[in-house]
């Protein structure tokens, strides 16, 4: 065997308590890692060490396949919060512009009292029921993300 033969890859260590010590592999499987001829696979020894290489693998994906599962339920899960976040951002503008125009139709309710009486009751009203609307959708917005939580 050649010095290129005999080395072992080494991989390096995480840090962490709960990282694994880097895999080592045999110096003898280390000249398996390449194509081999159909004389060197008539070898009873090759075939064991290539069924040995298939089975350690096999178990590998096996412990993998969780991480996969998880990662894409939690990728899912992520998307459905992000597209859920940006429903009450509109509920939001809806309320602030009920707010601003009921404040302003309160506020100018004095003024077209002052000209028309009738007139001035009507926006007074109007902006009131701006202010009970902009409550009502807030309580919608509280409604809503509390059943999004279920």
């Amino acid at each position: 065997m050649t010095d290129k033969d005999q080395t072992v890859d080494k991989q390096p260590q995480g840090s962490g308590d709960d990282a694994k010590p880097p895999a080592k592999q045999s110096k003898a499987y280390s000249s398996a890692r390449r194509n081999l001829t159909e004389e060197e696979l008539l070898v009873p020894g090759v075939v064991n060490i290539l069924i040995d290489e298939m089975d350690r693998l096999e178990a590998e994906i096996g412990e993998y396949k969780p991480f996969k599962e998880k990662y894409y339920s939690c990728n899912t899960r992520v998307k459905v919060l992000e597209e859920r976040a940006k429903k009450p951002v509109m509920l939001e503008i809806i309320e602030t512009a009920l707010l601003v125009i009921g404040s302003l139709l309160i506020g100018a309710g004095d003024t077209f009292w002052r000209i028309e009486a009738i007139v001035g009751k009507i926006v007074v009203v109007a902006g009131a029921a701006m202010f009970i609307l902009a409550i009502g959708v807030r309580a919608f917005d509280l409604w809503w993300s509390k059943t999004d939580e279920d």
